[in-house]
């Protein structure tokens, strides 16, 4: 199990992240909120231009967020950056059907 890709949110469904910020869901602004206070945590940080590249429907703050990981889960920004990838599963988690609605 690689736990520095597991750290980094590659367990998340990003295009199902970017349909929910499409979408205008609660999580997917609270999810920017997030965004924000981890860049906030560490503004010094340089984004990877190859993770920035790989989203382009979000907010630039949540690019730049996605794009900064922090080093390891000894970094002083490693608390935010949790909060900032609950905040994405919770988007994603808005976007799964949960089946046929009635008529």
């Amino acid at each position: 199990m690689d736990l520095d890709a597991l750290f980094r949110g590659s367990f998340i469904n990003w295009e199902a992240v970017e349909v929910s910020w499409s979408k205008k869901t609660v999580s997917s602004r609270l999810m920017l909120f997030a965004a924000r206070a981890y860049i906030a945590a560490d503004p010094e940080r340089e984004p990877d231009p190859v993770r920035q590249a790989f989203l382009k429907e979000l907010h630039r703050d949540v690019i730049r967020a996605f794009a900064t990981p922090p080093t390891g889960p000894e970094d002083p920004a490693a608390e935010a950056w949790g909060e900032f990838i609950d905040r994405a599963l919770a988007a994603e988690l808005e976007t799964i059907p949960y089946g046929e609605r009635p008529p």
